[in-house]
């Protein structure tokens, strides 16, 4: 059980890690303008957030992938940035995707120059990155673990 617990609090912690990173397109156009005007502090708070949180999602993933790999032989997938609707969250995630990459176009289209193109490509980078995530062998793998300790079957 411990193994899992340490394999899905990772799984957790870099999907909130990838929040924050997508959260951080929300403040670039205000850190931008501050700059301009002389004020670059709100600009270098913003490009912290932006890799350390890149940084703290790439680590925290890799670890979560070294932990299921030394806990499982799974057998050889495609990832899960090439795989759709692998299970319901991923239903989820791959539709939220389409839908704020649509969003995104059409105001790109629409209104480019609109605050509305920052919150679709925050959501846009945030669902894509969950799209990778919910059809990963790593979400799999903890599915599973959850399944046998509940009692069910191992798959």
């Amino acid at each position: 059980m411990i193994p899992m617990l340490n394999h899905k609090v990772l799984l957790i912690e870099s999907s909130i890690f990838m929040f924050l990173f997508s959260t951080s397109f929300l403040i670039m156009p205000l850190a931008s303008e501050r700059s301009l005007s002389g004020d670059s502090f709100l600009l270098t708070v913003t490009a912290v957030w932006f890799w350390l949180s890149a940084i703290l999602a790439s680590i925290t993933f890799l670890l979560a992938n070294r932990k299921r790999k030394a806990a499982s032989s799974t057998a050889k997938f495609r990832p899960g940035i090439f795989c759709f609707f692998q299970n319901p969250w991923a239903k989820l995630a791959d539709t939220a995707f389409g839908v704020s990459l649509i969003g995104l176009i059409i105001v790109l289209i629409v209104a480019s120059q609109s605050y509305f193109t920052f919150i679709f490509v925050s959501l846009s980078v945030f669902t894509f990155l969950m799209h990778g995530v919910m059809n990963g062998k790593n979400f799999q793998y903890s599915l599973n673990q959850m399944s046998i300790a509940r009692g069910g079957s191992k798959k």
